[in-house]
């Protein structure tokens, strides 16, 4: 269970948490994560626990965002919901901008099935 920021950091890969301020450490784990998933995710860290979360480009109001988790948290549920908004903030990218199968929507029912998707996946 990851109970605190250091512990988040060591699950991300960044070793020296412990020589680092918070912001340092937010800093490499948003780096992390917009580097590692399809759809550039990020996360926002407080001191009870994290929301994770990716901006839909092409979107002005698109943000795919899970509930917030409490320290402690599991690995396994920071897994799930890395690739839970993951996918769906590359479904909604795909539809907004009319990507494959989304070609022949028009934009309002476009941006209609992307607001279900940000919000049920």
């Amino acid at each position: 269970m990851i109970k605190n920021i250091y512990e988040l950091a060591k699950f991300f890969s960044i070793d020296d948490a412990e020589n680092l301020t918070t912001e340092q450490i937010d800093e490499k784990i948003n780096r992390y994560l917009f580097k590692y998933t399809d759809c550039g995710m990020g996360v926002y860290i407080e001191d009870d626990g994290i929301t994770l979360g990716s901006i839909v480009e092409g979107w002005d109001e698109g943000y795919v965002e899970a509930p917030k988790l409490f320290y402690p948290i599991s690995k396994k549920d920071i897994n799930d919901w890395v690739e839970i908004v993951n996918r769906r903030a590359c479904m909604c990218w795909d539809v907004i901008n009319g990507d494959g199968e989304y070609s022949n929507m028009d934009e309002d029912a476009r941006y209609e099935m992307a607001i279900d998707i940000s919000i049920s996946g």
